[in-house]
C-alpha cells in the first residue's frame, strides 16, 4: 500500500491517493475506487477489499469535496498519472453512494480528459440523480408525522426513509458541493465500449432506489439487493463482490 503524489493540473494542488498491489501476479485490472462520504480511509477500505478479491491494482481516490467541479478533476489528474505508470490494463472505474455519481459522471460527460480507454464503470449505491436525492432529502425533514413513504421500485409498499437530522447533514454536504441544480449535469449512455454495472440495496435510506432511474434504462447490469441498505458501499458483502467478479469476467 502505497500514497501517491499527483498534483492538480488547474491550480497545484498536492493529492495522496492511495495505491493498493498485494502479490506478484501480473494484474488485470486498474480499478480506481472513489469514496462516498467524503473520506479517503473509507476508499482505501474498500479498495484493498477489491484488491484482495480480484487480480487487480486498485487505486483509491483523493479529491476535495468542496465545490463541483474541483473533485472531479483530480480524480481525472489521478487517473491520467497512474495510468502512464501501469498502461496496459484494463481500467475500472467503482465508486460507492456518492463517489459513484463521480464514476458515472467522468465515463458519461469527461471521459474526453481521460488519456486512456475505460472499461468499466461500477457504482455501488451510487448517487446517480443528485437533484431526485436532493427532492427526497427535504422530504424526510418533514417526516416526523410519517417515518414512512411509498417509493417507486420499492419492494414494499412504504419504506422507512432517512430521519430529518441525518437527512439534514446529507442535504447540507450536496448542497455545499452542489450550489445550484442547474450545475448538475443530466447522465447520459455512456460510450458502447464501455460496460456498466450497478447494485444497490433494496433497504436503501440514504439513496433510495427510484434515485436510479436516471441510469437503469441504458446501464449493462443492474443488481437490486433484497433487505440490505446503504451499508454495502462502504462494507461490500461476499454476495457483491461476486456480482462484481461475475461481471468482470464477462
Amino acid at each position: 500500500m502505497d500514497p501517491l503524489t499527483v498534483y492538480s493540473t488547474h491550480d497545484e494542488i498536492i493529492l495522496t491517493p492511495v495505491l493498493i498491489k498485494m502479490g506478484n501476479n501480473d494484474p488485470d485490472y486498474l480499478i480506481f475506487h472513489i469514496h462516498g462520504e467524503c473520506k479517503l480511509e473509507q476508499g482505501v477500505d474498500v479498495g484493498t477489499t477489491l484488491c484482495q478479491c480480484f487480480n487487480s491494482i486498485v487505486v483509491a481516490c483523493d479529491f476535495r469535496n468542496d465545490c463541483h467541479p474541483h473533485g472531479t478533476w483530480d480524480i481525472i489528474d489521478t487517473i491520467n498519472h497512474v495510468c502512464s505508470i501501469y498502461p496496459n490494463l484494463k481500467i475500472v472505474l467503482s465508486g460507492s453512494s456518492s463517489g459513484g455519481w463521480h464514476a458515472f459522471y467522468i465515463a458519461n460527460i469527461w471521459s474526453e480528459w481521460i488519456q486512456f480507454p475505460l472499461s468499466t464503470v461500477i457504482g455501488i449505491c451510487p448517487v446517480s440523480n443528485p437533484a431526485l436525492r436532493k427532492v427526497y432529502l427535504e422530504t424526510c425533514l418533514h417526516s416526523d408525522d410519517d417515518p414512512y413513504v411509498t417509493m417507486p421500485l420499492s419492494m414494499e409498499r412504504k419504506v422507512p426513509i432517512l430521519s430529518p437530522s441525518v437527512a439534514k447533514v446529507i442535504l447540507d454536504t450536496q448542497e455545499k458541493y452542489f450550489p445550484k441544480n442547474d450545475e448538475i449535469p443530466e447522465l447520459k449512455n455512456l460510450p458502447g465500449h464501455v460496460k456498466s454495472l450497478v447494485i444497490a440495496g433494496s433497504y436503501d435510506k440514504n439513496v433510495p432506489l427510484h434515485i436510479l432511474l436516471n441510469i437503469i434504462p441504458w446501464v449493462t447490469q443492474t443488481t437490486i439487493i433484497g433487505k440490505v441498505g446503504h451499508e454495502i458501499q462502504s462494507n461490500p458483502t461476499d454476495q457483491v463482490l461476486q456480482i462484481i467478479g461475475d461481471f468482470l469476467e464477462r
